[in-house]
């Protein structure tokens, strides 16, 4: 892996180390409520989002600016129990996780076509069929984190901090908007996000009828393996009796979880 003092050299270094990092993980996880991850895996769809509704408005605003769509992975090689309560329904107790292997993920970066649309009444609707190369490209990126500061001579320089590595540098080496940033609050994310930047009239489009969602099929083979990579919320409580047991499976007081 290429660490973040090596890669601020210069922009360009900078937004290729990390598009490279971003296909060499060991994990990419993915925490949701129990019925998504079902749907995924029944389905095989993948749904990306341009970002309408995320709380970092500044990322938004980048996605949307560059017609970009992504999915979000968190890459830390143990489970975190704040995002199990975050994305697995109520306090995790309808959580599940799906762990990708390196493998899907280079395969969704090869992806050939796609649907671009939108939901409408919580059904994804399809308005176009876009494809590779003609109306996008698709490649996974590493998050950076990022926090404003002054320099001792007044200069604009940007605090960054990229897993656990922490560095200051000048404000202008990360403002290409190639170089996919978050505010430095959430930095304990450890995001890796799978991103398919539309251009051309597929960018038009999708501006002109506020199409916010493109949705990527998976292979056969590629959503049977998925199945053996699925996870229970250690605090799952439903009734669905499918997937594994969540590596922190009985290390939390549930009694008192229940309570508050």
């Amino acid at each position: 892996m290429i660490s973040l003092y090596e890669m601020t050299s210069s922009t360009e270094e900078m937004i290729n180390a990390l598009r490279v990092n971003a296909l060499n993980h060991k994990n990419y996880k993915l925490y949701m409520p129990m019925d998504r991850a079902l749907s995924f895996l029944l389905s095989g769809y993948l749904y990306l989002s341009i970002g309408e509704k995320w709380l970092d408005d500044e990322d938004h605003k980048q996605m949307e600016n560059t017609s970009s769509y992504g999915r979000c992975f968190v890459c830390s090689t143990m489970e975190n129990i704040a995002f199990w309560q975050l994305y697995g329904g109520y306090k995790g107790e309808n959580g599940a996780m799906l762990n990708f292997p390196g493998s899907i993920i280079k395969n969704l970066v090869k992806t050939e076509s796609a649907e671009l649309g939108k939901y409408e009444k919580n059904i994804f609707k399809a308005y176009k069929d876009i494809y590779s190369g003609k109306d996008f490209d698709s490649f996974m990126t590493d998050i950076v984190y990022t926090q404003d500061v002054k320099g001792k001579k007044g200069e604009d320089e940007c605090r960054l901090s990229l897993w656990d590595e922490h560095k200051t540098v000048s404000k202008a080496l990360v403002s290409d908007e190639r170089i996919y940033k978050k505010n430095y609050i959430w930095q304990n994310e450890k995001e890796s996000r799978y991103i398919i930047q539309l251009k051309g009239e597929a960018a038009t489009c999708a501006k002109d009828e506020k199409l916010g969602i493109i949705r990527v099929a998976i292979s056969e083979k590629d959503k049977n393996q998925m199945k053996k990579n699925f996870y229970q919320s250690p605090l799952y409580c439903g009734k669905v009796d499918f997937g594994n047991q969540s590596n922190t499976y009985g290390k939390l007081n549930l009694k008192k979880e229940k309570e508050e």
